[in-house]
């Protein structure tokens, strides 16, 4: 015959830190929307709003959609400045090389971590 053992305290424990993780996501993936709407570029706002609408907040994806989207952001060097001043091309990672360390401890705060 053979024995299951379950320790309730361990399943607690991994429930708890699960629940940790996907809220930390959930963070993270504000945080990243919001630091780089300001590399998005924006006539309209219609790209930078997209991403509150395109995206699936605790995924880990964030995307900006709509017709133009990937034409600004790998395509077209020219960006209006009057409404975002640090508009670029690929504004992800002109935000990741600038928020990266705030991105990582504002996941490590929302998911518990020390």
């Amino acid at each position: 015959m053979s024995t299951v053992r379950i320790d309730l305290d361990e399943v607690r424990l991994k429930r708890r830190l699960s629940g940790n993780a996907d809220n930390a996501q959930k963070v993270l993936d504000l945080q990243v929307m919001k630091d780089c709407e300001p590399y998005v570029p924006a006539d309209t706002m219609n790209l930078t709003r997209s991403a509150q609408r395109a995206s699936d907040i605790g995924s880990g994806v964030v995307k900006w959609d709509g017709p133009y989207a990937a034409a600004q952001y790998y395509h077209l060097p020219s960006k209006s400045h009057n409404k975002h001043p640090l508009a670029v091309m690929r504004w992800f990672e002109a935000a990741k090389a600038v928020r990266k360390a705030v991105w990582l401890r504002v996941a490590k705060n929302a998911g518990g971590g020390r």
